[in-house]
């Protein structure tokens, strides 16, 4: 487990833990789906960022709730770290 910020310390990988967001087929299936949320999703899908993608797809569950079916899931960091340290640091170790 990497547990320095220190960047000379020249570590052999970084895990980095990233909800995975929904594509843009994903939210333009949504968008005929929900004829209610329809323009903005379209809109959220040119996004080339997807970042901003995510940050405004946020905004919109808000208000419109049916589409929270694409937001990504909670990541359980706690769970996440523990199987860092029980599985890919013993094997990276080895």
């Amino acid at each position: 487990m990497i547990s320095t910020s220190n960047a000379s310390d020249r570590p052999i990988a970084w895990f980095i833990l990233s909800a995975l967001q929904p594509t843009v087929e994903e939210i333009n299936q949504m968008a005929t789906t929900v004829p209610a949320a329809a323009d903005k999703l379209r809109w959220i899908a040119a996004s080339n960022n997807p970042g901003l993608r995510l940050m405004r797809l946020r905004e919109l569950v808000k208000e419109c709730p049916e589409i929270s079916d694409l937001m990504p899931s909670d990541l359980n960091v706690p769970g996440m770290r523990k199987f860092a340290e029980l599985t890919i640091t013993p094997r990276a170790e080895s």
